[in-house]
């Protein structure tokens, strides 16, 4: 299938406190011209709303700002190399504090090749990158739910840690060679771009320095 190659560009405030990046448009971005405003759109959208974001307050983005094609195939070295020139740009034009990175493709970007998804999501890192200093939360995609009820479970509690990293009640990495022993708390004040939630349970059974939104 042929088609004409659309830019979807990002949509919010600019600059902007939190930014989220997912890897690709589909083709419901690729109709719009804007990103996450299909199936996935709607699940980040429920799960960032029941963490306290507000995603009119935040940037959202894609690594590579087109459609892939007919199955939503990951996109390949090359087309991540051409998304990554734009991304970079736009990093410097919005100044992100705090970068939820959706999805393994973007993660692994921001946090390198060593990156496991299993192993690292939800954990808060501080990343040095075009003369900014940012903080990544890389979370499983909102689409991944839809092949594996697991990790829609995973994505919202992701979610969760993202909002909670913004608030200031997480640890972060301040180098991502830190062993997990000397994690310390990030002093940013509460940003008013992610709402107290009351109510919320903890699950401290992984690590009491980072405990799992239930």
């Amino acid at each position: 299938m042929s088609f004409t190659r659309r830019l979807i560009v990002g949509t919010g405030p600019v600059p902007c406190n939190v930014m989220l990046v997912g890897e690709a448009g589909g083709w419901d971005e690729h109709q719009q011209g804007r990103p996450f405003v299909g199936k996935a759109g709607m699940v980040l959208s429920t799960y960032a709303k029941a963490a306290g974001i507000s995603r009119g307050k935040v940037y959202i983005d894609n690594l590579y700002p087109w459609w892939v094609g007919v199955g939503n195939p990951d996109p390949p070295e090359e087309q991540i190399e051409e998304g990554g020139r734009l991304l970079r740009a736009t990093l410097r034009r919005v100044k992100p504090k705090f970068v939820g990175a959706l999805g393994r493709t973007p993660a692994r970007w921001f946090l390198g090749d060593s990156f496991e998804q299993k192993r690292d999501h939800g954990l808060p890192k501080r990343v040095e990158m075009e003369g900014l200093s940012f903080i990544v939360v890389p979370t499983y995609h909102p689409a991944a739910g839809f092949y594996d009820a697991s990790a829609a479970a995973l994505c919202q509690k992701d979610i969760h840690a993202l909002a909670e990293t913004v608030r200031g009640e997480r640890a972060v990495w301040e180098e991502r060679e830190l062993p997990e022993s000397r994690l310390v708390p990030h002093p940013t004040p509460r940003s008013p771009d992610v709402l107290p939630q009351e109510g919320d349970a903890i699950d401290t059974e992984g690590s009491i320095l980072l405990p799992q939104m239930m």
